[in-house]
């Protein structure tokens, strides 16, 4: 029994002897195992092993900023401000914390924060790449295009590999207006990294450009990198085959529309009205009336999908919806064109010159081509 009990304290003092070496020599060895496991992106075991870390030595800068990093890369923000700020206390500021403290404040919406935070980060390393990105998308969201222009320009001159950088570059300029800047970042990012964003983004300069064939290409490059929910490919490949071809292409348009409508997770007006405009341009006006009513539904204000719709109610001889369709198209642009043109037309078919001729009036001011055919329709009518 004595030997027994002899064996079991030396069992007991071995334990802690082991236990206590293991706490002399276990926070580099978590540092370690969590830095192999960031590596291979298994970062919620890598939280794992710097919470172990942090645990055995509470004053451990790396693993407080490790923490950080991991939580603002699984979008866990107010714990990533958390573990940043401890390790700023512990060590000080350099770039690389600037900038995590800056994203995770970004992604909590504390803009001006994250701007001063990225603005110190430049300060310390005025190429730091990735700060530079974040500062244009602070700038694109804000509206202030040339600044967010002038700062994506930057990042991609400190890292020309930086895909994400060149396709905010190319959307950038795109909203700008400047086509050809666009289609030099956005070449450099597919060159980079292939996608259906900056693909729908080059359509989009070249359709900008009227160059109609490679448009179109660019978008089915786009539906073919991402086959799924990627209505706006689609659309622009609509909007090319509709608006880019004289005359238009229209069945091609219309397929396209139809594969766009199917993509969207959610009721597209450019795509609902171009459907529609489609069917009303092959004489299938019955067919067009429900699809411009839901573009309708989704916006009452599409002055284009009330023009179209007005059409589409006139030539099916439905002249009271007609009328409607002309009051509240003229009640928000009392200049339309075409609402003037096609009410005009509707009051011919009901053989009402006074209105027609209402409406003459006012087309000439702005169409006179318009005008003269409208014209022409009641001199022929006999109105």
């Amino acid at each position: 029994m004595k030997s027994i009990t002899q064996a079991a304290r030396l069992l007991c003092l071995g334990l802690l002897l082991s236990l206590h070496s293991m706490a002399q020599t276990s926070v580099s060895d978590w540092l370690a195992k969590g830095k192999q496991l960031r590596e291979s992106k298994k970062y919620t075991e890598a939280i794992d092993a710097y919470q172990q870390a942090r645990k055995l030595d509470k004053s451990n800068y790396e693993a407080f900023f490790q923490l950080g990093w991991l939580y603002n890369e699984t979008r866990q923000y107010p714990l990533a401000l958390e573990y940043l700020q401890r390790a700023a206390d512990l060590n000080g500021y350099n770039a690389n914390l600037y900038f995590e403290l800056g994203y995770a404040a970004d992604n909590t919406n504390q803009l001006a924060q994250a701007e001063e935070w990225y603005t110190k980060c430049l300060d310390m390393n005025p190429r730091y790449a990735n700060a530079l990105k974040e500062m244009g998308d602070l700038r694109l969201n804000a509206d202030k295009w040339q600044e967010a222009a002038s700062y994506y320009l930057r990042a991609v001159e400190a890292n020309t590999q930086m895909e994400s950088a060149f396709n905010r570059l190319g959307y950038t300029y795109n909203s700008l207006g400047q086509y050809d800047n666009a289609l030099w970042a956005l070449r450099k990012a597919v060159q980079i990294k292939p996608t259906a964003n900056s693909y729908n983004e080059i359509g989009f300069s070249y359709y900008k450009r009227q160059q109609a064939d490679s448009a179109i290409y660019a978008y089915q490059q786009s539906a073919l990198q991402e086959a799924t929910g990627n209505g706006t490919a689609y659309k622009g490949m609509g909007d090319a085959y509709r608006l880019l071809y004289k005359p238009a292409k229209v069945n091609e348009a219309l397929d396209a529309y139809k594969k766009a409508n199917e993509q969207y997770s959610n009721p597209n007006v450019g795509t609902l009205f171009g459907i529609g405009w489609c069917y009303n341009s092959l004489g299938r006006f019955s067919e067009a009336v429900p699809m411009l009513e839901k573009a309708l539904a989704t916006n009452p204000n599409s002055i284009a999908s009330l023009a179209e719709i007005l059409y589409a109610k006139y030539r099916l001889g439905q002249y009271s919806d007609a009328n409607s369709y002309l009051q509240k198209a003229l009640a928000i642009d009392s200049k339309h064109k075409l609402s003037l043109y096609y009410g005009g037309l509707s009051y011919v078919a009901q053989r009402d010159g006074s209105n027609a001729r209402r409406l003459l009036e006012t087309l000439r001011s702005v169409d006179s081509g318009l005008g003269d055919k409208l014209s022409k329709s009641i001199s022929d009518a006999g109105l």
